[in-house]
């Protein structure tokens, strides 16, 4: 039997490939592997991710990608969101998990509500305070045309445009600018 955290070693050390959409291995051993973690445990494998230093991710090449099929290993959605009901609790959930978190699986509808709206709410706060420009970007995919309604974040998408291509991309695909 092999434990998350022996997969999340073993990917690490030896640099498997963790990308979100890899086109040349789909990151497939790492989702094997986790696949096979969960499997033989599925309860441990949920509570040793929900519990997982935040920190440990950033020894990933790809921490996004590396998070992202964690929380897929899990399958449904109510593992899912039992596990960022968990981080969301934690008062040192880093910037860019949020970020990870909001576009992956809170965009995608991966989570059960109200853990979803729990989740945007705090990513709006973090985005008024740290200005993050992947997690604005990310909020403006995910709030869609509602983004109008969160006339702060809209505010600083359009300032954070004028120099960042990526969100002006952002509202003009929802329809904002």
């Amino acid at each position: 039997m092999v434990g998350l955290a022996s997969v999340l070693n073993e990917a690490i050390r030896t640099r498997w490939c963790t990308k979100v959409e890899c086109t040349t291995c789909g990151a497939g051993r790492y989702r094997r592997a986790l696949a096979e973690a969960r499997h033989d445990d599925p309860i441990g494998f949920a509570e040793a991710l929900a519990s997982r230093p935040f920190e440990s991710w950033l020894q990933f090449e790809d921490r996004r990608g590396a998070v992202f099929h964690a929380l897929n290993a899990l399958g449904a959605a109510h593992p899912v969101s039992q596990v960022l009901e968990r981080w969301i609790t934690r008062l040192d959930t880093p910037t860019w998990l949020l970020d990870a978190v909001l576009f992956d699986i809170v965009r995608t509808g991966r989570a059960e509500s109200p853990i979803r709206e729990v989740w945007l709410d705090r990513a709006l706060q973090a985005a008024e305070m740290t200005h993050d420009v992947s997690l604005v970007e990310s909020l403006v995919y995910t709030l869609g045309g509602a983004i109008r309604q969160h006339i702060g974040l809209l505010g600083l998408a359009e300032q954070l445009a004028a120099s960042q291509p990526r969100v002006a991309k952002a509202l003009r695909h929802v329809g904002g600018r």
